[in-house]
């Protein structure tokens, strides 16, 4: 079961299920894929390594969709499909973000852009 790791600030919305994706780098060790059983998680302390922190079972949910993407700081390509104005703003919104601009921001900071991953969906089950 791949386990996907998620910060504090993305915790709640995993839990709600109002967050029903995330963008990662492809892994080259046992890449997600449909069907996969996935385990989202975060640590319960600051860091991972802190002493005593453990990791929490946010949700388990089966993956559904699994996208490349590419981020560029004006353009996203999802797929083969380039998402540019108001979609990719859906689309930061739908990851967590404020906006394109915050995601963007994030984006350059974490991974340096461009960015080229994957965009992971699952299910929700009640």
């Amino acid at each position: 079961m791949p386990t996907i790791m998620f910060q504090g600030r993305f915790a709640e919305s995993v839990v709600d299920g109002t967050k029903r994706n995330t963008i990662r780098k492809v892994r080259k060790k046992n890449p997600i894929k449909v069907g996969d059983v996935l385990s989202h998680r975060q640590w319960s302390g600051t860091r991972a390594y802190e002493p005593g922190s453990t990791q929490i079972v946010l949700r388990v949910e089966t993956c559904t969709r699994v996208t490349p993407i590419r981020i560029q700081e004006r353009r996203c390509k999802l797929g083969t499909i380039w998402i540019d104005g108001m979609w990719r703003e859906l689309l930061a919104k739908k990851d967590g973000f404020d906006d394109w601009k915050s995601l963007v921001a994030w984006f350059t900071e974490t991974h340096g852009l461009p960015f080229e991953g994957v965009f992971i969906e699952w299910s929700i089950t009640e």
